[in-house]
């Protein structure tokens, strides 16, 4: 048992590409956030877009993506993302770096957060009051 509890830890924190260690946030039951564009371990043109689905956003929060170089901790706001009918798109989204694998979260935060990252051009961590968030590690390139 402490194996698998280790074993969880390690699948959920690794930062190295391999077996998919997309995560979805489980800080709200309610609302789930999911990438449908790019996969985790695919390749992620500068400039492309990133999408996907979500479920129990409340009328007052945004989708934000957050883009980091992977083994950089700081994180770069883009957002907020279109939505409609359950999705989102974060269009032209910008990798700031060469080409590298880089790590993509799309969090659904609250509109004093989302204020937040609005003025922010670069945050250390995804935002606490987040109310769901997933991420995947892509391999980025110019585009």
């Amino acid at each position: 048992m402490v194996g698998a509890v280790i074993w969880y830890i390690v699948a959920r924190t690794s930062d190295s590409v391999g077996p998919d260690t997309s995560t979805t946030s489980e800080r709200s039951s309610a609302v789930t956030i999911e990438f449908q564009f790019p996969r985790f371990g695919h390749t992620f043109a500068d400039g492309h877009a990133a999408s996907g689905s979500f479920t129990g956003m409340p009328p007052n929060a945004e989708v934000w993506l957050l883009v980091r170089p992977q083994g950089n901790p700081a994180w770069t706001p883009q957002g907020p993302c279109a939505t409609g009918d359950n999705t989102w798109i974060c269009a032209n989204v910008r990798l700031n770096g060469p080409p590298s694998y880089y790590v993509l979260a799309a969090v659904v935060v609250p509109t004093d957060i989302a204020a937040h990252l609005r003025d922010t051009h670069e945050i250390s961590s995804i935002p606490l009051g987040a109310l769901g968030s997933t991420e995947i590690t892509v391999n980025g390139e110019a585009s």
